[in-house]
């Protein structure tokens, strides 16, 4: 093996040093045990050795070398398997220890449960026996399908049977009592949902109850109230519809996940919420103050009835009244001379477009519109037909 500049590697050289040592070694051995066995007559006539006795040398020298390794082998496999039967004898005193501390732990536990057993065998002895018996009649599924069906908790927090009998039986107790006082036996049933009766609290319950059903249909009054007024006043209607909307918008977006809150099209939303919030606001003021120009307020009210009513296509044609109007643009000069155009008469005031009156009407318009596409979103009972695509 040659490098680059024709010179012995490393490796090659030391190769070479063990061949060369090797011969020189089987030379000397081989003169040795010539000498040896020759005659002094026979080294004086033959003072060389044959290739054929140097190979046979060699190849004793080798088998030397190879039963000194063999050797060696065999007492380092004796002594790896004195180490393993040491360490096998090691691990199994080790296990041997293991087992008898287990078994004397086993031995202590039964003994502490034997006490146990002992001294709870002792206070019930003490205890009388023969009052806190259960009679076999009352068995403890009986038990507690009465008090399921009675509205009484099934067992209570370290409670015992008898406890618990004697609960049930009070609880029997009471419920004949209120049979005496009322004979309706379905109002001591649970009812489903949470319209349960407790049937231990006698006359006062339902004294209670009355007064609920009166608030209740005091409130139902209250409502229709609201509603009548509603209609007579439209500019409370208008507030209330706008405004509820935005709730319902804002709990919508509250109640998405973070991973979406933090996406692109999450903050869009909530942009366009606070934009929709901030314009919608000169609206609301013009409500409460009830300055809002007629034809406008006709507009919006037809827009606020057709959305309630589903009728989004019909909401749309309005908005477009109220933003782009209807009104025929004549183009030129519209007076001149004494006698007015034809185009002049059908500029009216209902069929103006408002959005280029002010910069305010534009942006609560626009609010407007958004908040329609939002009702149409959320009203999944309407049908397709009666919706507008891409709102």
């Amino acid at each position: 093996i040659f490098d680059s500049k024709n010179t012995y590697t490393t490796t090659a050289m030391d190769l070479l040093k063990k061949e060369l040592e090797r011969k020189k070694k089987a030379l000397e051995l081989a003169k040795q045990t010539k000498h040896a066995t020759l005659s002094s007559s026979d080294k004086k006539k033959r003072p060389f050795l044959k290739t054929a006795e140097l190979r046979k040398f060699q190849e004793e020298y080798d088998e030397d070398e190879k039963e000194q390794k063999r050797l060696k082998r065999r007492r380092g496999e004796k002594g790896s398997k004195r180490r393993r039967r040491e360490e096998e004898d090691v691990t199994k005193q080790d296990q041997q220890q293991q087992e008898v501390q287990r078994k004397e732990r086993k031995e202590k536990e039964e003994e502490d449960i034997a006490k146990n057993q002992r001294k709870e065998d002792e206070t019930s002895s003490n205890s009388p026996s023969s009052e806190e018996v259960v009679p076999k009649q009352h068995t403890a599924e009986k038990i507690i399908s009465t008090l399921r069906s009675l509205g009484q908790p099934i067992k209570l927090f370290g409670e015992s049977t008898f406890a618990r009998y004697k609960r049930y039986l009070e609880a029997l107790d009471m419920l004949n009592k209120t049979n005496l006082v009322t004979s309706e036996m379905e109002e001591y049933k649970l009812g489903s949902g949470h319209g349960i009766r407790n049937t231990f609290l006698g006359k006062k319950g339902y004294k209670e109850e009355e007064q609920q059903e009166e608030e209740h249909d005091k409130q139902k009054e209250k409502e229709d109230e609201a509603a009548a007024d509603e209609e007579d006043d439209p500019h409370k209607r208008i507030h209330r519809f706008f405004k509820s909307l935005l709730r319902q918008w804002e709990e919508d977006l509250l109640s998405r996940p973070d991973h979406l809150k933090r996406t692109a099209s999450g903050k869009n939303e909530t942009k366009t919420l606070k934009q929709c919030r901030d314009y919608i606001r000169p609206l609301f003021k013009l409500c409460k103050t009830r300055r809002l120009e007629g034809a406008m307020m006709d507009h919006i009210l037809n827009i606020v009835k057709y959305c309630e009513m589903g009728e989004f296509v019909k909401a749309h044609d309005s908005y477009m009244d109220v933003a782009i109007g209807r009104a025929a643009w004549p183009i030129g000069v519209t007076m001149v001379g004494i006698h007015a155009r034809s185009g002049r008469a059908k500029i009216e005031s209902s069929n103006v477009a408002h959005v280029m009156n002010s910069e305010l009407q534009r942006k609560y318009l626009t609010s407007v519109k958004r908040l329609m596409s939002y009702s149409q979103k959320k009203r999944t009972d309407v049908d397709p037909s009666k919706k507008v695509l891409n709102m």
